[in-house]
C-alpha cells in the first residue's frame, strides 16, 4: 500500500463518524486499497449513538466504483465479523431510534451486509441484566442509510437454532415499520 492509513486513524474516524453519524473509533489496523475495486478494512471497530452500539473485531466493505466517482456510496459488500451490538430501550419497550443522517435517498445503498458470530442485547433503563441473543448470523441489504431494509439470519438459544427474516418501510418522523417473521423451532411451533 501506498498510504499507512493506520497512521490516518484520526481522519479515518472522522469520516466515517461523519458518513454514519455515530461516533466511530478504531483500535486495529486500517487499510484502503481502491484496485482492483475499493476496499476498506478496519480492525477493531467501534460505533456509538444515543439508541445503540457496536464493537466490532473487523469490518470489511467494497464499493461500486461508478457510484463513487458520483459522490455515492454503494457497498457491494460489507461485513462485521463478530459484532456485539446494544440496543437501548424506551421504558415502554420500544426501541430508541437511531438519528440517521441526512443522506440523499440514493446517496448510500448497501446491496449485501453481512454480519458472523455476532449478539445483540437489549437494554431498558434500570434494568441491570440486558436481554442478550447470541450465535447472530445475518445477510441483508438496504436502499438507503433510512430505509428500506431486509434481511434474514439466524440466532441461537441455548442449543436451538432460530431462523428469522425482516422487511422494513423507510424510517418516517423516528418510526420504522417492520415485519419480523421467526420460522418454526421447537420453541415456536
Amino acid at each position: 500500500a501506498f498510504v499507512d492509513w493506520t497512521a490516518h486513524r484520526a481522519f479515518v474516524e472522522a469520516r466515517l463518524t461523519q458518513a454514519l453519524g455515530a461516533q466511530v473509533s478504531t483500535r486495529g489496523s486500517i487499510d484502503v486499497s481502491l484496485l482492483p475495486v475499493p476496499r476498506l478494512s478496519v480492525d477493531g471497530l467501534s460505533l456509538k449513538t444515543q439508541a445503540l452500539s457496536v464493537q466490532s473485531q473487523a469490518l470489511r466493505v467494497e464499493l461500486a466504483v461508478a457510484p463513487l466517482l458520483r459522490g455515492e456510496l454503494r457497498f457491494l459488500d460489507a461485513e462485521l465479523e463478530r459484532p456485539q451490538l446494544s440496543l437501548n430501550l424506551r421504558e415502554d419497550g420500544r426501541l430508541l431510534s437511531p438519528q440517521i443522517p441526512y443522506v440523499s435517498s440514493t446517496g448510500v445503498q448497501i446491496e449485501k451486509f453481512s454480519v458472523r458470530e455476532g449478539s445483540v442485547a437489549f437494554r431498558k433503563p434500570g434494568q441491570s441484566d440486558p436481554i442478550i441473543f447470541g450465535g447472530v448470523d445475518f445477510t441483508g441489504e438496504a436502499s438507503s442509510l433510512s430505509g428500506p431494509y431486509r434481511g434474514a439470519g439466524v440466532l441461537r438459544l441455548g442449543s436451538t437454532s432460530v431462523k428469522w427474516r425482516f422487511s422494513t418501510g423507510a424510517i418516517e418522523q423516528d418510526r420504522l415499520r417492520t415485519k419480523f417473521i421467526v420460522d418454526e423451532t421447537p420453541l415456536n411451533p
